[in-house]
């Protein structure tokens, strides 16, 4: 091989590796700036507590008592227990889910806004969680053998020490798109306000009320999307129900099924029927809101129902 047929050998081999496509970058590390974007696109109702609100307007121990129903606690004491001590930490609570099953086979995920720092799956040994896998950006991922139960977490993501979010199993693989893949379309968003909020996609949940509530069903078939709000202050209650419908017509005609069902309601006893007694249901356009309006004393009254410290 002449020097020159030898050099120009050598420069194509050098030259190779700059042909080549360079590698896609990483994926940017996983993120919740905001909480409910973990819930995936396949689960249709979604609930807000502001934990913190709750306390501060009804006492600090009106959260103490709260239990998810998503762990067999016999079954699975270190899983309910590390789920209990992480909301007795939260500020504020999400939970979405697919309805129409029982408890125990509920999908869902779990997400909490808090403080954390004493919340280690790894300490609760019972629990069966594995050493995490770091995703990067303070991001660690948690994993278990498949619970017996449907409902109960089989994946914890903890950011930082400030959000914690607990997956079923069959929501692995669709939090994983959403979370580390940043992909996975849009989940149901409750709005960011009140002491408690919630979203829905209206088909499923008029099926899951078709049966038992058939008014309820009746009043939100045909909707193409339903939110609300729920707020607490001095003033007593205040929220709102919201559904949007494709035509005036179809808004207009929910309004009515909706007015009546609230006079029914208002006749019967029980936390219900005081809410139905302050709602009124009116047509905006393509839209139906319920508006609830409670004074104080209405307010205390509902609360003493609620919590069965005083008759309906």
């Amino acid at each position: 091989m002449s020097i020159r047929s030898r050099d120009l050998v050598i420069a194509l081999l050098l030259a190779a590796p700059a042909c080549h496509e360079a590698p896609p970058p990483a994926p940017p590390a996983p993120a919740l700036d905001r909480p409910a974007q973990a819930i995936p696109g396949d689960l249709d109702i979604a609930l807000r507590f502001d934990l913190d609100k709750a306390r501060r307007v009804l006492g600090p121990e009106v959260t103490d008592g709260i239990r998810l129903d998503l762990v067999d606690a016999k079954g699975d004491p270190g899983g309910a227990a590390l789920v209990a001590r992480a909301v007795a930490r939260a500020s504020v609570m999400w939970v979405a889910f697919r309805p129409g099953a029982s408890a125990a086979l509920t999908d869902n995920v779990l997400v909490l806004r808090g403080k954390f720092s004493d919340v280690d799956p790894l300490m609760e040994t019972r629990s069966g969680f594995s050493h995490p896998a770091d995703l990067g950006g303070g991001v660690l991922v948690y994993e278990r053998p498949r619970p017996a139960r449907r409902s109960a977490p089989a994946r914890i993501y903890a950011f930082g020490e400030d959000r914690l979010l607990f997956v079923s199993e069959a929501e692995v693989d669709s939090v994983e798109r959403v979370v580390e893949a940043h992909r996975g379309g849009e989940g149901a968003r409750p709005d960011e306000s009140g002491i408690c909020s919630f979203a829905a996609r209206p088909a499923p949940l008029a099926q899951l009320f078709a049966a038992d509530f058939p008014a309820v069903a009746e009043a939100i078939v045909g909707a193409v999307s339903l939110h609300g709000a729920l707020d607490l202050g001095d003033g007593g209650l205040r929220g709102s129900i919201e559904a949007s419908f494709r035509t005036a017509g179809e808004a207009k005609t929910a309004t009515d099924r909706a007015s009546a069902l609230l006079g029914a309601l208002a006749q019967t006893k029980g936390i219900l029927g005081r809410l139905a007694n302050g709602a009124r249901a009116e047509a905006l356009g393509t839209g139906v809101v319920i508006r609830i309006a409670l004074d104080p004393a209405a307010t205390g009254a509902a609360l003493e129902c609620m919590q069965g410290t005083a008759p309906c």
